[in-house]
């Protein structure tokens, strides 16, 4: 059953509470740390960037990728923030199950549940611009918290070298070559 407006505006209220994980794992205060909305509100923008900076609109469906970002994290309102630790042991599918099941519960078995089983597969190119901003926004996030001292050096490693193959598989396998200047 499909929510109602009013119970899927509650839902966002409730990511906008919910600190992401990795950043408390890695001694972010709880007062600090970057909630889910802020995350995916980050997300659109840096889709919003990416499109208009790479001039990638033409290939792609703007509205369905900016929905992909806005609603990539709502699951979590249900299922909470899986620390990646936790991902690791259950597998991937079946932490895409247990999403897609939580999404299910917010906006049915419709278009939006659809995008995001997309978004889970990772195989549009859509999908791989939203996974790309994703991992952008945390690379930021992570050099924000270590200029204000926290050890995140590890997660903004990792990231890094994500984004890197990441972009390399964009020139690879969508002859699109998306420019940033990241260390």
């Amino acid at each position: 059953m499909v929510m109602s407006l009013e119970e899927i505006v509650e839902v966002t209220r409730i990511v906008k509470n919910i600190p992401r994980t990795g950043w408390l794992q890695k001694g972010i205060p709880f007062y600090e740390a970057e909630s889910i909305a802020e995350h995916s509100f980050e997300v659109a923008v840096i889709v919003l960037a990416l499109l208009k900076l790479n001039n990638v609109r033409m290939k792609v469906d703007a509205e369905k990728v900016l929905a992909m970002a806005l609603i990539h994290d709502l699951s979590e309102s249900v299922i909470g923030d899986m620390p990646k630790a936790l991902t690791e042991k259950i597998g991937e599918n079946l932490k895409h199950e247990i999403e897609e099941e939580a999404v299910e519960k917010i906006f049915g078995s419709g278009k939006l549940k659809e995008i995001f089983k997309e978004y889970s597969r990772g195989e549009s190119l859509e999908a791989k611009i939203v996974k790309l901003a994703d991992k952008l926004s945390t690379f930021y996030q992570a050099i924000s918290y270590k200029k204000r001292g926290y050890d995140v050096d590890e997660i903004m490693e990792g990231t890094l070298e994500e984004i890197k193959i990441m972009l390399k598989q964009f020139v690879e396998k969508e002859g699109l070559e998306i420019m940033l200047n990241i260390q």
